[in-house]
């Protein structure tokens, strides 16, 4: 559950944390309900994040707060135990080393920004972006809703024409694939989306 979760999460459904379904329970109470504690505190933590920074959570992958750790680690005990030992007798190399962490912190920074091509999103179209997800979403029908969504609206923002061929593009695969998955579970296959 945890990985549809975050994929979900990670394309703008956290403003869909707070939304009841017909039952009238949200996603927190049904994992709550089921007695799945890390799913709880992992939508909590991503409508907390998401209302402090506007995006649900701060880094991508674990790697990058233990690179931060190193780091900031690495520049307190230069800063504050060998830097002063060596700053009367060699000045030179207190600045060298600054300049080298100051570069290595600058390309940290480009890498963490740039896109190395397979950072999409996971879905037809991004759900956040400053529209009201909430109200446009129908909860009994999901798909439609999106292609809906989809076909009105971001004809609207971009009217270029390879881009309405590539929205169709996309479409009509996303469809293919949900046949695909609906023929599976009628002739009794697993029913699965790859």
């Amino acid at each position: 559950h945890m990985v549809i979760a975050d994929m979900l999460i990670n394309v703008g459904a956290v403003s869909l944390l707070q939304a009841p379904d017909s039952g009238g329970d949200t996603p927190a109470d049904l994992a709550t309900r089921k007695r799945n504690r890390y799913l709880v505190v992992v939508f909590y933590k991503n409508m907390l994040f998401n209302f402090l920074f506007g995006r649900p959570n701060i880094w991508r992958n674990n790697f990058a707060p233990v690179f931060v750790g190193c780091v900031a680690l690495n520049i307190f005990v230069f800063a504050f135990v060998i830097a002063p030992g060596i700053a009367g007798t060699c000045p030179r190399t207190v600045l060298v080393w600054a300049a080298i962490m100051s570069a290595t912190l600058y390309l940290w920074r480009l890498a963490c920004l740039a896109d190395p091509g397979w950072l999409r999103p996971q879905t037809l179209l991004q759900q956040g972006g400053g529209r009201d997800s909430a109200g446009k979403f129908d909860a009994l029908h999901p798909v439609e809703s999106q292609l809906e969504y989809a076909s009105d609206e971001h004809y609207r923002e971009d009217d270029t024409l390879p881009a309405q061929l590539e929205l169709e593009q996309k479409k009509c695969h996303f469809q293919r694939q949900l046949l695909s998955v609906a023929r599976r579970r009628l002739e009794g296959g697993d029913g699965g989306i790859a």
